[in-house]
């Protein structure tokens, strides 16, 4: 008799069950109350009707006497590559097989428990290597125990909130009244929250990639896939460029610092000995206010992606989006209308 379905189900419970049914169905066994096999999923008939014509090379009869419980054992594992179904099948159709002449039946309860797969490995290997009696020994385990519990997902991490118009003043004055360690705060909040560099970015700059174009000083920025993202730098910000760049060395920030490990935490953690106002900065915050403040600019997006390397897969424009109040109908009408003026006063 076709094996049932036991309570340690896989999470496609009603997949699994209807993939039951149907093993009874092609084995010639369905009863009156089963439904019709139109009923069930295509993905799932299709997957059934493979491996009720999986036949390894025995006896017909003896593997047709096993075969309802060796297909619903396969069948219960959920949905998975045909490649994986093979191999599974070609484990335990041995085993079933083994378990019928040495017993007179297969029952996959008794002759998967522990004891029996190894008794039957230890007696019937039959020349396979010790890595296939291993694959042998995992893949009868986890016929027996079912499918792994599905893994928790893990969400993303919560983004870092920016920090709101009061907050970001706060820290600034606090930045300048940190006794020896006011110039490197306040270049930190300049880097982090005027040119949106990263923890990482912060660390490694180098006086080199500091540029003028006219007045205006801009920072490039390389990244990881061998580009690179140009940052211009406005008022307070340029003239902090201009005297990193006239200064040189080999670091933008905290110069004197030769280990770079941690030299932004090193910082925060002393300056805000001297204001407690300071000590809890965050660079990431700093930077995600520096881009919440260009998502609400009339700057295409596709600019504000560029400079503050926002690629395809990130989700911190949406998430920090999500802190603000949807804008009225009136509000994105008006802007929409302003835009379009704009555009026709183009020459």
């Amino acid at each position: 008799m076709a094996r049932k379905l036991i309570p340690e189900v896989p999470t496609e419970e009603r997949d699994v069950l209807q993939a039951l049914e149907l093993i009874d169905k092609l084995d010639g066994r369905v009863s009156a109350q089963m439904k019709e096999l139109s009923d069930v999923p295509s993905h799932i008939r299709a997957r059934l009707e493979r491996l009720n014509a999986f036949t390894p090379h025995d006896n017909l009869d003896d593997v047709k006497a096993v075969r309802p419980d060796v297909v619903a054992t396969i069948a219960r594992m959920g949905n998975q590559s045909w490649s994986k179904d093979k191999t599974q099948l070609s484990i335990l159709y041995r085993r079933a097989l083994r378990a019928l002449r040495d017993y007179g039946k297969f029952d996959p309860d008794l002759h998967l428990s522990e004891g029996f797969v190894g008794q039957y490995l230890a007696n019937h290997s039959g020349g396979l290597s010790l890595g296939s009696m291993r694959t042998h020994r995992s893949t009868l385990r986890l016929l027996r125990d079912g499918p792994p519990p599905p893994r928790e997902r893990l969400g993303r991490s919560d983004t870092s909130a920016f920090y709101t118009p009061k907050e970001w003043d706060i820290l600034r004055r606090a930045a300048r009244l940190t006794g020896e360690f006011s110039d490197d705060a306040v270049l930190l909040t300049i880097l982090a929250g005027h040119l949106g560099l990263r923890d990482s970015e912060i660390t490694r700059a180098e006086p080199s990639w500091i540029w003028s174009q006219g007045d205006m000083f801009l920072i490039t920025v390389p990244r990881s896939d061998g580009t690179f993202r140009n940052v211009p730098a406005f008022d307070e910000a340029g003239l902090a460029l201009k005297a990193v760049a006239e200064r040189g060395g080999q670091w933008v920030f905290r110069d004197h610092i030769v280990n770079r490990t941690n030299v932004i935490n090193h910082l925060v953690k002393y300056a805000g000995r001297q204001n407690s106002s300071f000590a809890s900065f965050s660079a990431r915050r700093a930077r995600n206010t520096w881009i919440n403040n260009l998502l609400w600019q009339p700057v295409p997006y596709g600019m504000v992606a560029e400079i503050a390397d926002l690629r395809g897969s990130t989700h911190l424009a949406s998430d920090l989006l999500k802190e603000h109040d949807v804008p009225t109908d009136k509000q994105v009408v008006g802007a929409l209308l302003a835009n379009r003026v704009h555009q026709w006063r183009k020459p």
